[in-house]
């Protein structure tokens, strides 16, 4: 499985600074976070970064009434992230022109889903989860805000055309939060920022009981690309446990028109604020991380409790199996071992084919068979019969076999051979004092299934 993780230290501090110039006002405010973040079965490295963030406010007062509001905030370095001037109209409502980094309903409402810190499809987490598509950016675009009445709000926005043939965008939406507590929004538009114009909608709820905060986002997506489509849902309840700490958890879904796998995710978050430091931190386990049926394996490991024979190095091979289908892979997989490497195979009439030399390992010694990750979808039958497990068998180094402490030794009378050796027959021996007496002992030859452990059941 594919589990992603992803742990936040915020760090918050703000200043206010008021100047007197025209009627206008300006404020500063800063915040950084340390964060680690980690990916199962990731060799990325150092998991340990910061981000940094400044943001200006200007705002003044113009000689027919309206006001004049200045954001400008430096994210990340040196250059300009986010940078808006916006003309407030009074009973008109609000023309915001973003000159970077603005959003309209579609893309401000697509994120609703309460949570102490981090979604279930954070994508800051290995930068590889998918989210709902994206809304268009509105890079030199206009933003409109207008009251309706009380509680109920409209949105729009409207991105000019790049050039090179491509469409400008627009995007309406409404917002109610008429009723304590509930928050209601939905939102449709069109993405022609990219040659594959995308029609996107947007569907929230979320209503706040006391310290209990559920909500419900869904978001489609219908792509001028063929089996592009995507549909998108997520749940999320948060909870806080007092002034100062907050715990959540989120699910969300990604289902592709394409043939890919539904993406599944769930998140656990927790929140911790003092004075201006802020202290969160997110479990999120992905499956299918962006459609790839990658994220269901599981491991096997089969202890036959005695030592495998392995004679030499290029013996042959001593591990088999009955078989069994692997996702992504058609043909009937069977197992075999070399030097220590356990590896799958298939037949096409009497050609032996491998298809990967390093399925799992084989540890002679202590007789173990492992496989660290494999998603089976299918088992073959097993002794003519329908089975639900697959059949692992070796040889073992000795004739005598010595269950575990514990177990009991189970023999496969039917796929066994025995053969009698007389021990003594000699009535006249000196060693033996008992005249015409014989002993035998009794061996098992090529003996299967000699372990209580060997049955192997399939996976999810």
């Amino acid at each position: 499985m594919n589990n992603l993780k992803k742990i936040g230290l915020t760090a918050l501090g703000t200043a206010m600074v008021a100047t007197s110039a025209q009627a206008a006002s300006l404020s500063v405010s800063g915040a950084t976070s340390i964060f680690f973040g980690g990916e199962d079965n990731s060799n990325s490295g150092n998991g340990w970064s910061m981000t940094d963030q400044i943001d200006f406010n200007a705002s003044g007062e113009m000689d027919n009434g309206f006001t004049v509001d200045m954001y400008l905030q430096f994210d990340g370095g040196s250059t300009l992230d986010d940078k808006t001037l916006a003309i407030g109209m009074g009973d008109m409502g609000t023309l915001t022109f973003s000159g970077h980094g603005g959003n309209g309903p579609v893309g401000a409402w697509d994120d609703k889903t309460p949570s102490a810190n981090e979604e279930s499809w954070g994508t800051s987490i290995g930068g590889t989860v998918d989210g709902p598509t994206n809304a268009a950016s509105y890079d030199n675009g206009f933003i409109y805000d207008y009251t309706i009445s009380d509680g109920l709000a409209l949105k729009a926005a409207y991105d000019p055309s790049k050039g090179t043939d491509l469409q400008s965008s627009t995007e309406i939406g409404v917002q109610y939060t008429g009723m304590e507590g509930l928050t209601v929004s939905a939102a449709m538009g069109e993405n022609n920022e990219a040659a594959a114009q995308i029609d996107l909608t947007v569907f929230n709820l979320k209503y706040a009981m006391g310290p209990i905060t559920v909500g419900y986002q869904t978001n489609e997506s219908d792509s001028g690309a063929a089996n592009s489509d995507e549909d998108f849902s997520a749940y999320g309840i948060s909870y806080a446990v007092s002034d100062d700490v907050s715990i959540s958890y989120g699910v969300s879904t990604v289902d592709y028109s394409s043939a890919l796998e539904d993406q599944d995710s769930s998140a656990v978050s927790v929140s911790f604020t003092a004075g201006g430091v802020g202290i969160s931190a997110s479990h999120q386990t992905t499956d299918n991380v962006a459609g790839a049926a990658t994220a269901d394996n599981s491991s096997y490991e089969v202890n036959f409790g005695n030592s495998i024979y392995n004679p030499h190095s290029g013996h042959e091979a001593v591990v088999s199996s009955t078989g069994f289908k692997i996702s992504g892979d058609d043909n009937e997989l069977f197992i075999d071992d070399k030097d220590g490497a356990l590896r799958t195979y298939y037949f096409v009439g009497t050609t032996k084919t491998i298809v990967d030399a390093n399925f799992g390992t084989v540890d002679y010694i202590a007789g173990k068979v492992s496989i660290p990750s494999a998603n089976i979808t299918s088992i073959s039958n097993v002794d003519g019969a329908t089975s639900t497990q697959i059949r692992i068998v070796a040889v073992p180094s000795s004739p005598d076999i010595i269950p575990l402490r514990n177990n009991i030794l189970e023999i496969d009378l039917p796929n066994s051979t025995v053969n009698g050796k007389v021990f003594f027959a000699n009535s006249t021996s000196t060693i033996w004092p008992y005249a015409a007496s014989v002993l035998v002992l009794v061996t098992l030859i090529n003996t299967r299934d000699f372990s209580a452990s060997v049955n192997w059941t399939s996976g999810p």
